[in-house]
């Protein structure tokens, strides 16, 4: 079997990541690390899925750590719930995701980071209850969004009257 290029650097970058991670355990940077470890994991899954499994026991390590910042856990869970989605396991994703965003709601930390990582859960979440066509419960989601009144709500209520428009007998 031939390895591309890019698979190439990426397999290296991991050896490198995890070499920093063994040698290097309390270091700041280990979170950093961590991320770019499970990140070259998940690019690596789009030729070789098992490494989506890979990426999620990178991502669990970062939950693992209770002093890391609530902005770090929830990238950790919407990038676990993106290698479960990947994987096909939509409802483990949609668990995970909505943990992201009901993380953000309780904690209301909105900050440019918090907000990114609430709004991408909140979308992928939404997105999938539009593919498996429950409607009520993307926009049960998207409102959500809309609620915690941050950039990305103007975009929420637009998928919201879109989905009320196209399927208004189920919102009746």
């Amino acid at each position: 079997m031939k390895i591309s290029a890019d698979c190439r650097v990426n397999i290296i970058i991991i050896f490198i990541f995890n070499e920093i991670i063994k040698q290097y355990p309390e270091h700041d940077l280990m979170e950093l690390a961590t991320f770019k470890k499970a990140d070259c994991q998940f690019i690596l899954g789009s030729n070789e899925p098992k490494r989506y499994e890979e990426a999620v026991n990178s991502y669990q390590i970062i939950l693992d750590q209770p002093d890391y910042s609530a902005v770090a856990h929830m990238q950790a869970k919407y990038k676990i719930g993106r290698c479960l989605e990947k994987l096909g396991k939509a409802n483990e994703a949609i668990a995970r995701y909505l943990e992201v965003v009901y993380s953000y709601l309780q904690n209301q930390d909105q900050t440019p980071s918090g907000n990114l990582w609430f709004t991408r859960a909140a979308f992928h979440a939404a997105g999938i209850m539009e593919d498996q066509q429950h409607w009520r419960k993307a926009v049960n989601i998207y409102e959500r969004v809309v609620d915690a009144n941050i950039p990305a709500s103007h975009d929420a209520q637009e998928r919201i009257a879109k989905l009320r428009s196209e399927h208004w007998l189920f919102f009746y």
